[in-house]
């Protein structure tokens, strides 16, 4: 049975870039469609979503429905929770996050969400070999911002989300000690570096990646509130470790489906 692996196939966001497992999980191949605009495959076949904020009641991922149907095993990998944002003035209180029955549509689940109430997940883009390389610190605090949602800078060095040079991404993050960002994935890169960071969520996302993060909104930005982790490297291995574990499963399920 084919394998096709769906996200938003966005080359202008390195998060959507690099957060499905098919690059770091070769069993999975390498066909892929885009969740906001291809349509569903007509024969059966296995689906694998993955990654990004893909529970969404709106935006390129309302018509996620199309791919359920009998003919198709959807698969869940390091998807998450991303059912309200706030773009107006750049913020969003902490609320229980949202997750809708269609959920029960996925064969197997594995969310990126910390609190969720099926498997945790997170994000595939832990595998990325830009976290296995040592970057010297050269800037105290680092902004790493949303490319439609511009930060207070405060004389600090500054870099968007926009592009999918994830070296970059990494390079810029790993040259901060602490990092200010309203992206999801900026705070989750800058945690699996064992950085300091400051969260200024304008989504229910982000209260989904780490029991731990600092939150603020951006007119109240407190940089001492950071708080380093005491084993740098820990994250990384647990992203790694659970992914691996949750890959296993995946394996063995499409096993079984092909025999």
């Amino acid at each position: 049975m084919k394998i096709y692996n769906v996200f938003r196939r966005d080359e202008s966001n390195a998060g959507d870039w690099y957060s499905p497992a098919f690059r770091y999980f070769p069993f999975l191949g390498q066909e892929t469609l885009d969740i906001a605009c291809d349509p569903a495959p007509e024969e059966p076949a296995i689906l694998i979503f993955g990654g990004g904020g893909l529970i969404s009641p709106g935006g390129s991922f309302k018509d996620i429905h199309r791919f359920f149907n009998d003919r198709h095993h959807c698969i869940g990998w390091g998807v998450g929770e991303n059912w309200t944002i706030n773009m107006d003035d750049g913020f969003y209180p902490k609320q229980p996050l949202h997750y809708p029955e269609w959920l029960s549509n996925f064969k197997l689940l594995g969310l990126r969400d910390f609190c969720n109430p099926y498997e945790h997940v997170p994000c595939a883009s832990c595998f990325h070999e830009a976290f296995d390389q040592d970057y010297e610190v050269q800037h105290e605090v680092g902004i790493y911002q949303h490319k439609r949602m511009h930060l207070p800078k405060k004389g600090f060095p500054a870099l968007s989300n926009n592009g999918a040079d994830m070296n970059e991404k990494i390079a810029f993050i790993g040259s901060c000690e602490t990092i200010v960002t309203n992206s999801y994935h900026g705070i989750y890169w800058a945690l699996l570096l064992g950085k300091k960071v400051i969260s200024v969520p304008f989504a229910s996302k982000f209260y989904g990646i780490s029991p731990d993060l600092t939150h603020c909104p951006p007119w109240d930005i407190d940089i001492d509130a950071a708080q380093a982790p005491e084993d740098p490297k820990a994250y990384l291995r647990e992203c790694r470790d659970l992914n691996k574990q949750f890959g296993k499963k995946v394996e063995s399920y499409i096993s079984q489906l092909n025999q």
